[in-house]
């Protein structure tokens, strides 16, 4: 009905366009009158989105859309953007582009996951449910232009590589991570310097999946995260210490690709600062170290040859 003219009757509905589905479970409308919607048909159980661009109505569904049949939600982002959340065997935010649906940021491994969509003025994601809130974003919602940002495995170490551009007023990034690509806490931090290339070392990464993600932060203390990325370590083999807090001498169990090879073992602090290297003709199944001489700490034990590579983490207390 027009409040202006209560005789002046609109029907909007799926016997009036074919695009609109017999059950609308969301509303939005943008500032310049278009229209989008989340609906389903409840006479096959399929979730699809309907477009009015102020003259006629587009549908997108599981037909002409690679989002499939279920559509969890819906949002408009300040600056007009559609977006909507996809789950099935795994959950995807997808992006509306110059007429087509693209993937914004990587999938996330939550199987039916249902749940609000919200895009904030930097074009992160906001995710929330009975649950709890998430957060994710596409790398072109970070304040400065990030490239590239990527994790490699090398034995049980990875590490984290990125490039910038655009990078004015920045203070600092962030490396964050997960196991389950939900809960994220800091394992680094770097402060944005006069280079186009950054990359920081995880030493104690899970076995299995790990999840990434960077936080780019602004000198007003403003931050945007990056797109979540993996690395599989399912066939990590960790290196053993013993004891672990150690005081004089450690114990190490070596991984049984490095038994009976030439390496070197070396010892970093923390930070990454070498303070011991030896040379190790032929390794046996469990070498002892003495760390006598070292202060109380946290350090990391690298063994490598030209093969592979093997660490871990240690503490040492007085």
């Amino acid at each position: 009905m027009d409040l202006n003219n209560p005789n002046q009757v609109y029907t909007i509905n799926s016997s009036t366009s074919p695009a609109i589905g017999n059950f609308i479970e969301q509303i939005e409308i943008r500032n310049d009158g278009k229209i989008w919607l989340r609906q389903t048909d409840y006479s096959t159980g399929q979730n699809s989105i309907a477009y009015y661009d102020g003259s006629s109505w587009s549908g997108f569904h599981s037909g002409n859309a690679p989002f499939g049949s279920r559509v969890t939600g819906l949002s408009i982002s300040p600056s007009g953007s559609a977006y909507i959340l996809a789950s099935g065997n795994d959950t995807q935010v997808y992006k509306f582009n110059r007429g087509s649906w693209e993937k914004a940021g990587a999938a996330l491994p939550f199987k039916d996951f249902g749940g609000d969509l919200w895009i904030d003025k930097n074009e992160s994601f906001w995710i929330a449910n009975r649950y709890g809130l998430s957060i994710l974003a596409s790398e072109a919602a970070l304040p400065v232009t990030v490239r590239d940002f990527m994790a490699s495995a090398e034995s049980n170490l990875v590490t984290l590589k990125w490039k910038v551009a655009d990078q004015i007023e920045m203070s600092k990034y962030v490396v964050e991570h997960s196991t389950d690509a939900k809960t994220f806490r800091a394992i680094s931090e770097t402060p944005a310097i006069d280079t186009t290339f950054y990359s920081l070392t995880h030493y104690n990464p899970a076995a299995g999946l790990n999840y990434y993600r960077l936080k780019s932060i602004e000198i007003d203390a403003d931050f945007a995260y990056s797109k979540i990325i993996a690395v599989d370590l399912s066939s990590m083999e960790e290196m053993f210490f013993y004891p672990n807090p150690a005081s004089h001498e450690l114990e190490i169990k070596v991984g049984s690709n490095l038994i009976n090879q030439p390496g070197t073992m070396t010892i970093f602090t923390a930070d990454g600062k070498r303070i011991l290297s030896k040379e190790i003709g032929k390794l046996k199944k469990r070498e002892n170290i003495d760390v006598s001489s070292l202060s109380s700490g946290t350090y990391l034990i690298r063994i490598e040859n030209n093969l592979t590579v093997g660490s871990g983490m240690i503490q040492v207390v007085r």
